[in-house]
């Protein structure tokens, strides 16, 4: 390799010896930008056993974007759900999803994440839903005053 190089504010590269049978230039790649996700239209609420249609958009300068879509019920852990996941096979393209509407629980609506990444840099974004409930306990409340919405626990002794 000889020893000059070149370097701007874009790129850097070098030249091989003219003895080697490989003349052309090498250009040293870095990844500098971070990867892009994006939802299209979306309902943040949603009524209880409804099915999901999520729309993602994924864009980085860079080919081969691995994404992972994690849900589950509302209240359960990730652990207890499904992943969807696939790679980019350039440099931008829509994802769509589906999720089953057994997972909008009537209590607690959707958990769901996902999970993009370049290799270098990583995009992680909360999804999940809000459940619309047909009906609430009754609780009242005053201004100013702590009130204790549930009890969790019962004291057998209380000294």
């Amino acid at each position: 390799m000889d020893r000059t190089s070149t370097a701007d504010n874009t790129y850097a590269y070098t030249t091989l010896d003219d003895n080697l049978l490989y003349r052309s230039p090498l250009v040293a790649l870095v990844d500098t930008q971070d990867v892009s996700l994006t939802r299209g239209f979306h309902a943040d609420t949603l009524a209880p056993l409804t099915y999901v249609f999520d729309t993602l958009f994924i864009n980085d300068n860079c080919a081969n974007v691995t994404w992972k879509y994690y849900y589950t019920m509302g209240g359960a852990g990730y652990d207890l759900g499904a992943v969807d996941s696939g790679t980019l096979s350039g440099t931008s393209a829509p994802v769509y999803e589906v999720i089953p509407g057994g997972n909008v629980t009537a209590d607690n609506g959707l958990r769901a994440m996902v999970v993009v990444s370049d290799g270098v840099h990583t995009d992680t974004q909360n999804v999940s839903r809000q459940v619309m409930r047909t009906s609430s306990d009754f609780v009242r409340t005053e201004a100013g005053l702590w009130t204790r919405c549930a009890r969790r626990r019962s004291l057998t002794n209380q000294t």
